[in-house]
């Protein structure tokens, strides 16, 4: 039996990864720890920006795209769960010569990418589709081609999904993983000792609190992300629109959701006054022709982030069958579909991912 641990969108996307091969598997998540990653996502699905893109993530951020749209009938199917998988549009505003210039270099991917298009406005074309945009704006890359999820749907239709194909799930914490000798034997959940073949920790910010007996060299921090659910007046907004952290992201009828912030854990835990007057300055500066926004839910969670910005996916040297997909940080939701393929095919005897910059041995050598 093949344990998971962390029932978050990367550990259901890999239990279901996994019972499509056959493989018999359990995840194990107490859901005793609050602002999980996943509970606080606006659910973006975007390969052409993020940490190292341009650079050595691109390949990987476009193949964890095309493994979501070709699990997502199958995913539906099966569970029976509408998702609200969309493709969407977005403009990613400039407000300086620095942001026009680093957002043209993000052009270019989306060009020769099939399924995808950017073109640059101008000021007065921002201005003419939609007026509400700040006239301070010096232009915007239109963007067409990402896809949007509701991510809690999402990742209730992945259980589903598992659970229909053979996998368990069981609302209880692993206390701890017992080995021999350089293979981990067991878990102990509650009183009980559980023989496994594997085990693979996808538990976001606990993964490194999870496998402290064995000391890995792990590296990720919690970085707190704060998000609104907010009501704007007038007609809706015609595709999402951004400036850096802050954005609006079409939800549902009349709703949106509003981020963000990116901060340490500390001082403060979970949601901050602070936070959602940040979230609201900025939308106001970036859309000042929305008059009243109204604030129906305020939201934070911990997304994982090693200290390269890269995820963290692999074995870990030198045991046998412990394997790690984590570090996703604000690409968790696009990374997911990867982290899980790649976690499918380790666990089953791949030897060649490609993906060997991404290895948690990668800090051992330092």
């Amino acid at each position: 039996m093949i344990a998971v641990i962390g029932s978050g969108i990367t550990g259901a996307f890999l239990a279901f990864s996994l019972a499509k091969k056959g493989c018999a598997v359990t995840v194990y998540d107490g859901h005793t720890v609050e602002y999980s990653g996943t509970s606080c996502n606006p659910g973006g699905i975007n390969p052409f920006h993020g940490p190292a893109m341009p650079g050595i993530m691109e390949d990987f951020y476009l193949e964890s795209y095309k493994e979501h749209l070709a699990n997502s009938d199958e995913i539906q199917k099966i569970s029976g769960l509408d998702f609200n998988l969309k493709v969407v549009d977005r403009l990613f505003l400039a407000f300086n010569d620095d942001d026009e210039q680093g957002l043209k270099r993000m052009q270019k991917p989306y060009r020769q990418a099939q399924s995808f298009d950017a073109r640059w406005l101008t000021s007065s074309e921002v201005a003419q589709l939609e007026s509400r945009i700040s006239h301070n704006c010096v232009g915007g890359l239109f963007t067409t081609g990402n896809l949007s999820v509701n991510t809690q749907l999402y990742v209730a239709a992945l259980k589903k999904s598992a659970q229909r194909l053979g996998a368990q799930f069981v609302d209880k914490n692993v206390r701890e993983i017992h080995f021999a000798g350089e293979k981990a034997t067991h878990v102990v959940v509650e009183n009980n000792k559980i023989p496994i073949s594997s085990v693979a920790v996808t538990s976001g910010v606990w993964t490194a609190e999870i496998l402290k007996p064995i000391k890995p060299a792990l590296k990720v921090r919690a970085v707190k992300g704060e998000l609104l659910l907010v009501e704007i007046n007038g007609p809706p907004l015609p595709l999402d629109i951004t400036y850096g952290l802050t954005g609006l992201y079409q939800f549902k009828p009349g709703l949106y959701w509003a981020g963000g912030t990116q901060s340490g854990s500390l001082p403060e835990p979970g949601i901050t006054a602070a936070g959602r007057e940040e979230i609201l300055a900025n939308l106001r500066r970036i859309l000042p022709g929305i008059t009243k926004i109204a604030c129906i839910e305020h939201d934070a969670g911990y997304r994982p982030m090693a200290e390269d910005s890269l995820p963290v996916v692999g074995k870990i040297t030198p045991y046998e069958n412990i394997f790690i997909g984590t570090g996703g940080g604000s690409k968790g939701v696009l990374l997911s579909s990867g982290i899980a393929k790649t976690l499918a095919g380790l666990i089953n005897g791949d030897s060649d991912t490609g993906l060997e910059f991404l290895s948690p041995d990668r800090f051992s050598d330092e």
